[in-house]
């Protein structure tokens, strides 16, 4: 495995790493949620606003993906302290986010403009932010899911439905979305809803409730492959055609005191194995899966980061350092 690192940038010297956020569909490109301060004299990079009348301000980058140069950045000029479930949409032109004050922002990213704010009524850790394949922009919380599509007609994005999740499900935990219109989200009472985009229809229902005990934690699906992630830690692998369901291998770090837990999973485009990131202390691990056995077949042992992404094709990590000042960004091939 390669490892590179991001040349150092001289416009935004002082920066620290918020998130990765997403990577764009045709995985090219990704966004990183940066927070800039102001004491460097080199910066002039907006002339909208003074860079003294803040400590910090905070920005968005996108990167290539292949080369790791910048594409683009600009600086948020809102003045709001902190911003949460960064999501940058497929085409890349839009950036979205939460705020403490039950606000979600949505920039357009190349007018550099604040185009719309949309109010929801939960506490922003129980919110989801997703947009989907042909760009829907999804808002989860409590029990509904609010879909909204751009109108270039009034530069905004509107309401066009709101899927509802049974109460005695649960309310929502985590919301994902494949390349093939659906999305997925996940209840705290164990239960998976998989919705068509298109047809706004309901298309599977999973009852893992049994089989969990707990609340679901993460999802990922690829085609007919559905794998839930449980909250303690259980991991099950689901066929959407014939409903059939595996278990998989739970990791195990022997002799190691520290507790461990699984971070983010990703199904590979072959659709046979698993990739996930497993981290405990400052020990992290990739891991990888098959599904044929159940079994973990690979372990990869290097330094995750304070944010870490999977690329949408399964096969490469990008990391930002936490062991130094300086931020770095690293490409990791996890097929090599």
């Amino acid at each position: 495995m390669n490892k590179q690192e991001l040349p150092s940038n001289p416009i935004l010297p002082n920066e620290i790493m918020y998130h990765i956020s997403s990577f764009t569909q045709n995985c090219s490109s990704f966004a990183k949620f940066c927070r800039v301060y102001n004491d460097d004299e080199s910066y002039d990079s907006d002339d909208s606003y003074d860079s003294n009348d803040d400590e910090f301000k905070n920005g968005i980058r996108i990167y290539d993906f292949n080369t790791l140069k910048i594409t683009y950045e600009f600086i948020i000029p809102d003045k709001i302290d902190d911003y949460y479930k960064p999501t940058l949409s497929p085409c890349g032109t839009f950036f979205v986010a939460a705020s403490s004050n039950q606000k979600i922002l949505i920039w357009n990213i190349y007018t550099r403009k604040l185009i719309q704010v949309v109010k929801f009524e939960s506490n922003v850790h129980n919110l989801y932010l997703l947009f989907t394949s042909n760009e829907k922009l999804l808002i989860g919380f409590n029990n509904n899911i609010h879909s909204f599509t751009f109108s270039s007609k009034i530069n905004m994005f509107q309401l066009e439905h709101v899927y509802e999740i049974p109460e005695s499900t649960g309310h929502i935990t985590c919301l994902t979305q494949n390349l093939a219109y659906k999305f997925a989200c996940g209840t705290s009472n164990g239960y998976t809803y998989v919705f068509n985009v298109i047809s706004k229809k309901l298309v599977n229902t999973i009852n893992a409730a049994e089989l969990i005990d707990s609340e679901i934690q993460y999802i990922n699906f690829r085609k007919n492959k559905l794998v839930v992630l449980s909250y303690n830690q259980i991991i099950i692998c689901f066929d959407l055609d014939t409903n059939e369901k595996s278990m998989l291998q739970k990791p195990r770090i022997v002799n190691h005191h520290l507790q461990f837990y699984i971070n983010d999973f990703l199904i590979t485009p072959c659709l046979n194995k698993l990739i996930g990131s497993y981290s405990g202390g400052n020990v992290r691990y990739v891991f990888c899966w098959d599904f044929a056995s159940g079994k973990i077949i690979k372990k990869m042992d290097f330094e995750l980061g304070n944010s870490n992404a999977f690329s949408p094709d399964g096969l490469k990590l990008i990391r930002t350092s936490d062991d130094s000042d300086e931020i770095v960004v690293n490409a990791w091939d996890l097929t090599g």
